[in-house]
């Protein structure tokens, strides 16, 4: 494009290179023609400076998708960069920073997800069925005994377990269960 009059910012545009690769490339076939002109890839070679090795990088990827954090005795329900950048540590005594390990996590396929807020396997018809049904009673039979209700929930990778507790001012502890999911 040079040779033809382009000016380098029309060649810069054109090509897709930067500007002192346009210019360099301009004086070295000015100097030597086009043997002068070397074209090579640019940057580091493909996978250099990895911290981690193929067969570490896919022993990672396997747990990662094979289990959860709790099954590694991780103190974690999720997988997330922190969790990941632990399990690293712990397997092979390599501390890389969150960020990192968000770009192998980025170079492997997968992606950052926001967690349900509610049980991917819950029923509304069952949910509905308790609320009109079944708590009503346990509402009934906590009012005549002065006990409070109070309601917990406790999130798993997999499930969420709710729990209606009556709990009685003086006496003992009552409870009542329900799990609301698709096999309840």
């Amino acid at each position: 494009m040079r040779l033809s009059g382009a000016t380098i910012m029309e060649a810069v545009e054109q090509c897709e290179l930067g500007r002192n690769a346009v210019i360099r490339a301009s004086q070295a076939y000015t100097r030597g023609g086009w043997k002068a002109v070397s074209v090579s890839g640019g940057g580091r070679p493909t996978g250099s400076g990895r911290l981690l090795s193929e067969a570490e990088e896919s022993e990672v990827q396997v747990l990662i998708q094979d289990r959860t954090p709790d099954q590694l005795k991780m103190s974690y329900a999720l997988w997330t960069r922190q969790a990941v950048s632990e399990l690293i540590a712990s397997r092979y005594g390599l501390r890389l920073q969150v960020r990192t390990v968000g770009k192998y996590l980025k170079r492997w396929g997968y992606t950052p997800q926001k967690p349900l807020k509610k049980a991917y396997e819950q029923s509304p018809a069952a949910v509905g069925k308790w609320l009109n049904e079944e708590y009503p009673v346990i509402a009934k039979r906590a009012k005549q005994e002065g006990a409070e209700i109070h309601w917990a929930m406790r999130q798993a990778f997999d499930q969420t377990t709710f729990a209606v507790v009556a709990m009685p001012r003086k006496g003992r502890l009552q409870c009542c269960g329900f799990r609301p999911n698709a096999k309840d």
